[in-house]
């Protein structure tokens, strides 16, 4: 759990303090897209201290809720791309639950290959292009509407 006295309240962290300015919503923050490695779907170091500050201001803001999107790179088929993106997805999903934000917060949809940052079809892409295809990415929503900057 990421705070562990109910009812305690958290004063953020001097370095944290970005998380709080945008007019309005009292929030900003480089929301971060999460990637990984060809044909899997574990969290690296780098994201994992990506979602420890996600979840940090989701405690803080209570009326905010995340919308997830799984995608694989061009590699494989479209079945099992689709799995893969969704599995993505899933564990971004599972490991902000794990830090105490609640489930019904988090919606997810997954896309396999099918919405690419690189379009890898035409021309062949570098191993860096097919990395930034292979993500899920994250975006802050307030009663429905993505207030990603």
């Amino acid at each position: 759990m990421a705070f562990s006295e109910e009812g305690k309240e958290y004063e953020l962290p001097a370095d944290l303090m970005d998380l709080c300015d945008i007019p309005n919503l009292g929030v900003s923050m480089d929301v971060p897209t999460v990637y990984f490695d060809f044909d899997r779907s574990t969290l690296r170091p780098k994201s994992i201290s990506q979602l420890d500050r996600v979840a940090l201001l989701l405690h803080e803001r209570p009326e905010m809720g995340l919308s997830l999107g799984g995608h694989t790179d061009i590699r494989g088929s479209e079945g099992y791309n689709e799995g893969l993106s969704e599995r993505r997805a899933e564990v971004v999903r599972d490991y902000l639950v794990g830090r105490g934000i609640e489930a019904d917060r988090i919606s997810y949809e997954w896309f396999g290959k099918t919405r690419p940052v690189h379009d890898c079809t035409s021309t062949p892409c570098t191993e860096s292009e097919h990395q930034l295809n292979r993500r899920t990415e994250i975006r802050l929503m307030v009663n429905g509407i993505n207030i990603n900057k």
